[in-house]
């Protein structure tokens, strides 16, 4: 079988962080090769590996946004109304705030 498409749901579910390497770089190496990868993922790190077009559905399964990932990935308050992010209460001594969890953080190059 060689498909022109593939439909890839929770591919990164249960991978430890060496496979999630190497099935990054396999969806790498099959878009070179001109396949066309549609994936449903709440890993938004593999969005952000793949920067790639995001298509966002609510939890109502209803199309919420398309757009770049760098715009969706950046848009804190529209993942978190989706249910993508958090905002956690965080403690230093007597104050406290809330933020996104610390590793909710997307590389840029320039």
């Amino acid at each position: 079988m060689n498909p022109e498409v593939l439909l890839l749901d929770e591919p990164m579910s249960g991978l430890d962080p060496k496979s999630r390497s190497y099935f990054i770089e396999l969806i790498f190496q099959l878009n070179e090769a001109g396949k066309t990868i549609i994936i449903a993922t709440h890993h938004l790190e593999l969005v952000d590996h793949l920067q790639s077009r995001v298509a966002v559905l609510s939890e109502q399964h209803k199309l919420e946004r398309v757009g770049e990932a760098e715009e969706v990935l950046t848009d804190l308050g529209f993942l978190i109304r989706m249910n993508l992010i958090h905002e956690h209460l965080h403690r230093h001594g007597n104050e406290q705030h809330k933020h996104v969890p610390a590793n909710f953080l997307f590389h840029k190059h320039p």
